[in-house]
């Protein structure tokens, strides 16, 4: 992730885009929000014929700092 970037600033940007986000569904962090600790997964609109997602999780564990795939 570029420095000083906040992953919410990219969560939102992406929302008005028509993306969906919820919580990671496994590991760790599996089913907490941002705002608890945890990380976030989106995809963009249904029938968008993208198969793209956003990943982003937050530090430690095994991929190292924090995150944005």
């Amino acid at each position: 992730m570029r420095s000083g970037t906040n992953p919410l600033d990219i969560a939102e940007v992406a929302k008005k885009a028509g993306w969906t986000g919820q919580p990671l569904k496994k590991g760790s962090k599996k089913d907490l929000t941002y705002s608890e600790g945890g990380g976030f997964s989106m995809n963009p609109p249904a029938g968008s014929g993208e198969s793209l997602y956003i990943q982003y999780y937050p530090g430690c564990g095994h991929h190292g700092e924090s995150a944005l795939l």
